[in-house]
C-alpha cells in the first residue's frame, strides 16, 4: 500500500486531513493479509485516530475522533476481548457525504492502541473458547472483520 492510496481511500475526511494520515510504522512493513484492519492514534493530536479496512475488495478509511477522558474499563466494540478491558475509548467518526457535513456522526468503544488484531488471534483463556481453541481463534478473527466492516458501513451510510 502507497502513500497516495492510503490517503485516496478515506471517505469522511478532507483531501487535508487525508494527508495528514500518517501512520506511525512503515507501509513497507505492514501485513495487510495477516490483519483484518489498519488503526492507529495521530502523534500530533491524540484525540485523531484512523481505521482502515476492506470493504467488498476495496480499502476504505476513516477519520476517527476521540472522546478528551482517559481510556475506560470496557469491551471494545470491534473485537470483543472480555481479557483486555482497561484502555478501551469512545471514538466518533463524521459520517461520509452529505450526512457527515450535516453533522451527523456514528461512534463506538475501540481499543485506544487499535491492538485488536492481535487480540482477536491470542489463545482464549479457560473461561472463553476453552473447548475447541483452535476453531475460536479463526471464528474470533472474522467477527472482528464483519464488525470492522460493520462499523465502516455504518460511517459510509
Amino acid at each position: 500500500m502507497s502513500a497516495e492510496a492510503l490517503a485516496g481511500c478515506f471517505v469522511n475526511a478532507t483531501r487535508r486531513e487525508a494527508a495528514g494520515a500518517v501512520p506511525p510504522f512503515p507501509l513497507a512493513e505492514y501485513h495487510w493479509e495477516a490483519m483484518e484492519f489498519l488503526g492507529w492514534r495521530d502523534q500530533r493530536d491524540r484525540t485523531r485516530a484512523y481505521l482502515v479496512v476492506e470493504v467488498d475488495g476495496v480499502l476504505r478509511g476513516a477519520v476517527l475522533r476521540a472522546t478528551h477522558t482517559p481510556g475506560v474499563h470496557g469491551v471494545c466494540a470491534l473485537c470483543r476481548d472480555v481479557t483486555e478491558l482497561a484502555g478501551v475509548r469512545m471514538f466518533s467518526a463524521r459520517r461520509a457525504g452529505d450526512a457527515g457535513r450535516s453533522g451527523n456522526s456514528v461512534a463506538t468503544l475501540i481499543h485506544e492502541d487499535f491492538h485488536c488484531n492481535e487480540y482477536a488471534r491470542r489463545l482464549p483463556t479457560p473461561m472463553v473458547g476453552a473447548l475447541d481453541p483452535e476453531l475460536f481463534r479463526p471464528q474470533r478473527v472474522e467477527a472482528l472483520q464483519q464488525r470492522c466492516i460493520g462499523f465502516m458501513r455504518r460511517i459510509i451510510g
